[in-house]
């Protein structure tokens, strides 16, 4: 606010989690302090002349509507190259989940490791995370048929992907994990869509990527545990069906999920910005 009054710039706010709707349930006089303090000067910023670039299109509906500003969802972009298609190996299905095992996903991972189980008792779940707590990690080490193979190199991340036959997003389905993901887009996201393997999205729809795959029409999406096992057994076994999911992932990449087109979206808040700023400082 200093910078943009002191040398009458616009402010471009970029807004990836919903920290200012969102309040933790705590009793701690601090908190509420902070809490307060911390969405007087969220209204203050949003409130002067400023413009926004959001992670998804739903939270920007959030704040749009709410601050009444005209920001832009930029989606997260991949470095990945995308490989040619193949069909899953039915015998030994290479399923992987890399990232945070946290807010309930590592139950949710737990749910696939079991329903891989019941459609073959060979099949096996891969995840590579950084969690080191027993607490978070644990359950997913006992699993028979996981393989919890902790932290990776990107450039491992980039191979063990490529090598893939699924990859794996999922979220937590507890009201405390929902709460906290329901607006946001993982990079896991643009991750699958552009590594061109087969992707099974688990979790609850509210959750903001589960919501978002589901839209684009490019993964096997589960939102029901009760239907995990028939969801992965279709996405196995039915060739077709994992050609129409590549297809439709090159289309939502290249709409959404190249730097170009990321690039161009947030230049395009830019000038806006910009333009409404000036336009105002000269009516003044």
């Amino acid at each position: 606010m200093f910078v943009a009054n002191r040398y009458q710039i616009p402010i471009v706010a970029i807004i990836g989690d919903n920290y200012y709707f969102d309040e933790s349930k705590s009793k701690s006089p601090a908190y509420k302090l902070f809490r307060n303090r911390f969405r007087k000067l969220t209204e203050k910023v949003l409130s002067s002349n400023s413009s926004a670039v959001y992670c998804s299109d739903k939270i920007k509906n959030l704040y749009n509507n709410y601050f009444h500003m005209h920001g832009e969802t930029v989606y997260f972009s991949s470095s990945l190259k995308r490989r040619e298609f193949k069909p899953i190996d039915t015998k030994h299905p290479k399923v992987v989940y890399f990232g945070s095992i946290r807010l309930g996903r590592n139950l949710a991972l737990l749910d696939i490791a079991k329903a891989l189980t019941e459609v073959n008792p060979d099949y096996r779940l891969e995840v590579y995370s950084n969690e080191s707590d027993e607490g978070i990690c644990g359950v997913l080490k006992a699993a028979p048929n996981v393989i919890y193979g902790g932290s990776i190199p990107y450039s491992q991340v980039e191979q063990k992907t490529a090598e893939c036959d699924i990859f794996v997003i999922a979220e937590g389905f507890r009201d405390e994990d929902i709460n906290l993901t329901k607006y946001s887009l993982s990079t896991k996201a643009s991750d699958g869509l552009a590594s061109g393997a087969a992707i099974l999205t688990y979790g609850p729809e509210d959750a903001g990527v589960v919501g978002y795959m589901k839209e684009t029409g490019a993964s096997m999406v589960c939102t029901n545990p009760k239907s995990l096992k028939e969801s992965l057994r279709e996405l196995i076994c039915n060739e077709e069906l994992q050609k129409n999911f590549y297809q439709k992932a090159i289309e939502v990449t290249q709409a959404h999920h190249t730097i170009e087109s990321s690039t161009a979206t947030f230049e395009k808040v830019v000038e806006r910005a910009v333009r409404e700023f000036n336009s105002k400082r000269n009516n003044e």
